[in-house]
């Protein structure tokens, strides 16, 4: 024990600690003010100053006075140590103060000094026996092995026998809190039987509010004990209640979350579960066989017949020889050389009978059959591979039978695998029809829904092979999920299939465009595609959710559409129908992704196009930022070659013709552009319509412990951006 401290010092900026301590409006940072008084003074060589000048400012100097006592590294100053002891011994100041400045206290005195006894009876004075026993032992960890606390302890602890709160058994101190832990899973604490995790619960907090690590091990050892399956989540749950800004904990959530494929209340954290994703049956395709969920066809090439096998689980749909390809190379040739070989012996051997020459007749036959043989070797050398035919007889004998009835969720399991299987084998015109068919049929069954991606994508894929463009195939997909036809989780499926490359600027613009120009067909808002982008993040990203001001300006542009309110300054092609066609969108979106409109013909047999996009009016190199942009025009003189030149900016561009209505429309565009659109655009930005809300009724879900209700996403945690209808049909 080192000797009490005797030198003062003044203490600069005394007064501002104490103001930061008054304005600190939370525990941590009342805490962290007192902590950082403590540590100036200690640095001052001040803490004997402090304490007078704390100590002669009544009741609440007084207070401050333990508050940084507590906070001081012992010894304390030798002549504010018996006023310390008074203070502690009045009962007004809180319990867990006065145990703090005690272990100071002790810490700084003899084991044999007056003070030592004086600090121990305040403690145990005027409470309970178990309080005070609480009392001590707090202050033996801050003073371990100190003698007056342990005979403390021991007498209190003598034949002292407390009944158990649930079955009455009389026990000491320490058997009391083992009988209660084993028999009736309680905690004894601070004197007061407690249940676990409402413990657990006072220790998160404490850690959120002082971030003192123990009080976080205490909590996970505790937990771990009463649940070592659940209990670790359970803390880190009350962790994120508390306020707590753990990082570590939310990761642990969300993964957690993703493995039992649920999401988490964003109020209570509590996992919820999600409907279980579609399980799709693993069809394998090998040398002439097609094979999963019970369902086969199977192709043997024979020595001179090939035989085709088609079954379901319930019955054989086919057993013989194949449809359209019956013999082998083998069998073909037998069956045009057997006849022709056998007419060339009947010539051989007849004619002479008959006193007729065999050569001419034989020698025809003969020839015949080597053209034969030339023939079949050549067209049956081409036929398809075995694995090709087996695709294509399932698509034309199996898949029609399965739809032929009421799907079941094994025949869409089976499609939705086959499908997957297939991308890029087997032919697609014999597929097309049934394939058609199947996307019908499962998206008008609600159950069979979660299948159908598969056979969409397989669809696309086939119209790509055949040189269509897929990306309003893909839109119109996407456009059936904005208007409720399907789910927005096929649509989020769909997308994260067929995006394409993210290099590929213009297709990822072009797909944008058109995926937008079907939503805003469905009736959406700018805000409502900013939420679905969150609940659907891949769905989200291919039209850029999380710009929400060009949302509300494609918005306004698609409002404006019908009745071309840019009508008087020009005739003009929206971005919607440029981005149909694939060479133009290549020639401008690549370059300008902004485009809201196009103007081809600018005026005059010289000039460019007029580009007005979301940054400015484009014309050629130069954009025009603003309304009153300075575009100027003169002519030149017939030394300096004639004809005109246009000035915008700092750039200038010469013409044969004069460009004043070029230089009119550039102007006429940017009054519309600044003055008119980007304003209105600017209202639209956080409108929500009904469709919008029906939509997210797909995602929404109620949390089962705190009856929240909220948008559900899979290993996240939900958002709480329900509208109040849907909250209310829900």
């Amino acid at each position: 024990m080192s000797s009490p401290r005797t030198t003062s010092r003044t203490l600069p900026g005394l007064g501002e600690h104490l103001q930061r301590i008054g304005e600190a409006r939370t525990p941590q940072a009342r805490l962290a003010a007192f902590t950082e008084l403590a540590r100036d003074s200690e640095r001052s060589d001040a803490v004997e100053y402090l304490l007078i000048r704390l100590l002669a400012r009544g009741s609440n100097g007084q207070r401050f006075a333990l508050e940084v006592a507590a906070l001081f590294s012992p010894p304390l100053p030798a002549n504010q140590i018996s006023v310390l002891a008074d203070l502690i011994e009045n009962e007004r100041f809180p319990g867990r103060l006065r145990v703090a400045v005690s272990g100071n206290l002790l810490n700084s005195v003899p084991t044999n000094s007056l003070i030592v006894d004086r600090i121990i009876d305040a403690l145990r004075q005027k409470v309970s026996p178990g309080r005070a026993a609480s009392r001590l032992r707090r202050l033996a960890v801050l003073c371990p092995q100190h003698v007056a606390i342990v005979l403390a302890l021991a007498e209190l602890d003598r034949g002292r026998a407390a009944p158990c709160p649930r079955c009455g058994a009389k026990l000491g101190p320490d058997e009391l809190a083992r009988h209660l832990w084993e028999k009736h899973r309680l905690l004894s604490d601070d004197g007061r039987v407690r249940e676990p995790w409402d413990l657990v619960g006072q220790w998160t907090a404490l850690f959120s509010r002082t971030n003192r690590p123990e009080f976080l091990d205490r909590s996970c050892e505790l937990a771990q004990a009463l649940d070592p399956s659940q209990g670790l989540t359970r803390v880190h749950r009350l962790l994120l209640l508390g306020g707590s800004n753990e990082d570590e904990a939310r990761a642990l959530l969300r993964s957690e979350a993703t493995e039992q494929h649920a999401t988490l209340c964003p109020q209570c954290f509590a996992m919820v579960s999600q409907p279980s994703q579609a399980m799709t049956s693993t069809v394998l395709i090998s040398a002439g066989q097609v094979e999963g969920g019970r369902y086969r066809v199977e192709l043997d090439e024979g020595y001179l017949i090939n035989r085709l096998l088609v079954e379901t689980p319930e019955t054989t749909l086919h057993l013989g020889p194949e449809p359209g390809h019956t013999l082998t190379r083998r069998g073909a040739v037998l069956l045009f050389l057997i006849p022709l070989m056998g007419l060339a012996c009947v010539f051989a051997v007849l004619p002479p009978l008959l006193g007729i020459a065999p050569v001419i007749p034989v020698a025809a036959l003969m020839f015949a059959a080597i053209i034969a043989y030339l023939f079949v070797s050549l067209t049956w050398e081409n036929a398809e591979a075995p694995s090709e035919r087996a695709i294509d007889h399932a698509w034309t004998m199996l898949v029609p039978r399965l739809l032929s009835s009421n799907i079941r969720r094994a025949d869409a399991a089976f499609l939705a695998g086959f499908a997957r299987a297939c991308r890029g084998l087997g032919e697609a015109e014999l597929r097309e029809d049934p394939l058609r068919r199947a996307i019908t049929l499962l998206g008008s069954d609600r159950n069979s829904v979660p299948y159908l991606t598969p056979l969409s994508v397989l669809r696309v894929s086939d119209a790509t092979k055949s040189g269509a463009d897929d990306l309003p195939l893909i839109s119109d997909e996407v456009g059936d999920c904005l208007d409720g036809k399907l789910s927005l989780d096929h649509a989020e499926r769909l997308v994260n299939e067929l995006r394409g490359d993210p290099i590929d600027r213009t297709r990822r613009v072009r797909l944008r465009i058109l995926i937008l120009a079907r939503a805003f067909a469905a009736g959406l808002e700018a805000e409502d595609l900013r939420i679905i982008g969150q609940i659907c993040p891949t769905l989200g990203s291919a039209y850029a959710s999380e710009d929400r001001d060009g949302l509300s300006r494609l918005k306004l542009l698609w409002l404006y559409r019908p009745k071309r309110m840019w009508q008087r300054i020009g005739s003009a092609t929206t971005v919607f129908d440029l981005a149909r066609y694939p060479k133009l969108a290549e020639n401008y979106l690549r370059q300008r992704p902004d485009l809201l409109l196009f103007q081809a013909s600018a005026g005059g047999t010289d000039a460019y196009p007029i580009l007005i996009c979301e940054e400015g009016i484009v014309y050629r190199d130069s954009v025009i930022t603003e309304r009153d942009e300075r575009i100027h025009i003169r002519s030149r003189s017939i030394v300096r070659g004639g004809g005109h030149e246009m000035t915008i900016g700092d750039r200038v561009y010469k013409f044969r013709d004069d460009p004043t209505l070029l230089a009119r429309r550039l102007k006429g565009w940017a009054e519309f552009l600044f003055e008119e659109f980007l304003p209105r655009a600017r209202v639209l930005a956080r409108r929500r319509s009904e469709q919008g809300d029906r939509l997210f009724l797909q995602k929404a879900v109620t949390c089962p412990e705190c009856r929240k209700v909220f948008l559900g996403l899979t290993g996240e945690i939900g958002f709480t951006a329900v509208p109040p209808t849907t909250a209310e049909i829900l």
